[in-house]
């Protein structure tokens, strides 16, 4: 099982790592907390990014 979803997992979360790392440029060029950027939602009935980030990291 791990040799078969390792492969799929792995560049999803470099993609997730490249966009949190830019989420925290763009927060540290406006000079706010880039907490506050993974409690924001998409839209009104979007769950948060704190959320949506670490649904793929739950096991079950």
């Amino acid at each position: 099982m791990y040799e078969a979803s390792v492969g799929l997992f792995v560049p999803n979360l470099r993609n997730l790592s490249g966009l949190l790392d830019k989420g925290v440029a763009y927060a540290e060029a406006r000079k706010f907390n880039p907490t506050i950027l993974l409690g924001m939602r998409l839209a009104p009935k979007c769950t948060t990014w704190r959320s949506r980030s670490a649904r793929p990291a739950v096991t079950r």
